[in-house]
């Protein structure tokens, strides 16, 4: 069962989404989906906690509640503008600027929802602005104006910084290695190594056509928001030779914000919402479908079926349980246009403007590991011999 959670921000609730209707046909004009033979409903497990498992008249209906369980847990201030997010566990991550400074600051969520504390102004960019952060154990990774990438410590201190041949739009981190994948504004992407942070290197480049603003990092594969070039996905089993695989998928506006799951790619799309891609259409990749949200900035997937989209309105809940007719299951209002977002586990937090609040989705899977696989040949990890970068 999934128990409703009181809301601080003005949330607007979708109407239930059932997923299996045996009297109506599916909206692509096929047969209706009777469901699975059932007779209880420990027979309709489909192992989402975020799904409602039925078994009504011998069939298994599998749909939403009627309220999602979304809590808005905080709203946290910006000193300045708003420029990038990270959350891993209690840690909340953000770089800010103003007209005379520019710094990256970390909040303590462990008190959440009574109260929030900061733990430390971390930094002042010594040189122009913060910008994208990311955040891997104790370790944090800060694109910084005007073309470069700074590795921090625990305390904040720098340890090293990485030239960029472009400006910072998006930092990932390789799991189980000292490397990143940068998306840079105009010329594709970069992968540094930090093993030597105090002599960080350039472990490869791969040029994109258009203006890389995100990128999602796959074992083997990499999925880039190429702004209006569409979506590319790059072969990643050499990370020292990352290449195009094909011609981009066309996107329907802008590609601001890209994310993975299973072979289905989630792309927030200026102008036109949210986009489903299916990577595995033969023989190309191909448009499932399209949620209109409008100006959507961000996405990331949170469960098997569940995904959050920061669009200018606000923070939406996407039902996916049918890919090629998505829903939105609930949406929270912001101060503000909804344009960073960040997610881990069932913590959301989106920033608008002057503030960045934390949500909570109740009933979402926690993060999920990977086995350290990171795209290397073979899908061995690649922080080469004795802690090379």
């Amino acid at each position: 069962m999934i128990r409703p959670a009181p809301f601080l921000l003005s949330l607007l609730l979708a109407a239930p989404a059932c997923r299996v209707d045996p009297a109506a046909e599916q909206p692509d004009g096929t047969p209706p989906d009777l469901g699975a033979r059932c007779s209880a409903a420990a027979d309709c497990d489909d192992g989402d906690p975020c799904t409602r498992d039925r078994c009504l008249d011998g069939r298994c209906v599998v749909d939403r509640a009627a309220v999602a369980p979304l809590e808005a847990l905080g709203t946290i201030p910006v000193e300045g503008v708003l420029q990038g997010l990270a959350l891993a566990g209690d840690r909340l991550l953000l770089t800010w600027r103003t007209d005379a400074a520019a710094g990256l600051t970390e909040w303590d969520l462990s008190t959440l929802p009574a109260a929030m504390q900061t733990l430390r102004r971390q930094a002042e960019a010594d040189e122009g602005a913060f910008g994208a952060v990311a955040v891997v154990g104790d370790r944090t990774y800060v694109g910084e104006a005007p073309a470069r990438l700074r590795a921090l410590d625990a305390t904040g201190q720098s340890l090293g910084v990485q030239p960029t041949a472009d400006p910072v739009q998006a930092i990932t981190p390789l799991p189980g290695t000292a490397r990143v994948v940068a998306a840079e504004f105009g010329k594709g992407l970069e992968v540094l190594g930090f093993g030597d942070p105090a002599s960080p290197r350039r472990v490869a480049r791969l040029d994109t056509p258009g203006r890389a603003l995100a990128v999602a990092v796959r074992p083997n594969r990499w999925y880039v928001a190429d702004g209006l070039n569409g979506l590319v996905i790059v072969d990643a089993r050499d990370v020292a030779d990352p290449r195009r695989l094909g011609e981009p998928v066309p996107t329907l506006g802008r590609a601001l914000g890209v994310d993975e799951r299973d072979g289905l790619a989630l792309l927030a799309e200026a102008g036109a919402g949210l986009g489903i891609i299916n990577l595995r259409a033969e023989p190309l990749p191909a448009r499932l479908a399209t949620l209109p949200l409008g100006e959507a900035h961000a996405v990331a997937w949170l469960g098997p079926a569940l995904a959050a989209v920061a669009a200018e309105d606000g923070l939406h809940l996407v039902d996916l349980l049918r890919p090629s007719a998505p829903t939105v299951w609930g949406t929270a209002t912001t101060a503000g246009p909804t344009r960073q977002l960040a997610a881990d586990g069932a913590r959301v937090a989106v920033g608008h403007g002057d503030g960045v609040t934390v949500f909570e989705v109740a009933c979402a899977a926690p993060a999920e590991a990977d086995g350290g696989l990171d795209g290397g040949v073979d899908g061995a990890a690649d922080g080469g011999p004795e802690g090379a970068p």
